[in-house]
């Protein structure tokens, strides 16, 4: 059995309990990030200029039909199409992280790069779940790029703001799984995983302090 296998029910109802109330907030979704992504312009789907009438890379008929060619679901393609049309921010279907499904945390995978705070706190336990109800999610992008974003140089600070204490210790619990998991090492960096282990623990250890 492997070890994230091992992870019982207490485990998750903890998960539940600790990100309890957990919400996005205002902030921008992980489909808006990602698609912000793929502009060198840094652009939102309902930012300007998307012009029917431009000739340019980035006219509005240019980036639809790109949309409409690439990976993302039908649900997602259409809430990027409206934002679009309509000049308005993207829908945020999910209103609690617990409803969020992976092929979601998946496709917009590389918004992990640009999420804030708030979201990277709204997205990691909706995450989490996936992974330990389905250890094939491991295959994927989405944790994969959860945990470089984490890592990477002077991100780590600002991305664990929003953590209290509890919910950095269940985390780096669960990374302590990952980390002895042989099915889910040969899937994700171990340098990364280690690192991200001792980025928690110094949050962690960072809580002493301010008693």
């Amino acid at each position: 059995m492997h070890e994230i296998s091992k992870i019982d029910q207490d485990f998750i109802q903890e998960l539940y309990y600790v990100f309890n109330g957990v919400s996005l907030e205002n902030e921008p979704t992980l489909l808006e990030e990602d698609f912000a992504d793929t502009s060198y312009l840094r652009r939102y789907p309902h930012q300007h200029p998307y012009d029917f009438n431009s000739k340019e890379y980035f006219s509005k008929n240019n980036v639809i039909e790109e949309i409409k060619s690439n990976y993302l679901s039908i649900e997602q393609k259409d809430d990027l199409i409206l934002s679009i049309e309509k000049g308005e921010r993207v829908l945020n279907r999910y209103s609690t992280w617990q409803e969020i499904p992976f092929d979601y945390l998946n496709n917009c995978a590389f918004g992990f790069y640009f999420i804030s705070p708030a979201a990277y706190l709204f997205y990691t336990p909706a995450l989490i779940l996936n992974l330990l109800l389905n250890e094939e999610y491991f295959k994927g992008d989405a944790f994969d790029k959860w945990l470089s974003t984490l890592v990477m140089e002077d991100s780590n600070s600002k991305l664990l703001i929003k953590f209290n204490l509890s919910q950095l210790k269940l985390l780096k619990r669960f990374l302590d799984y990952v980390l002895v998991d042989e099915y889910a090492l040969k899937l994700v960096e171990l340098e990364y995983v280690q690192k991200a282990i001792n980025i928690f623990q110094e949050k962690i250890d960072s809580y002493a302090y301010r008693i």
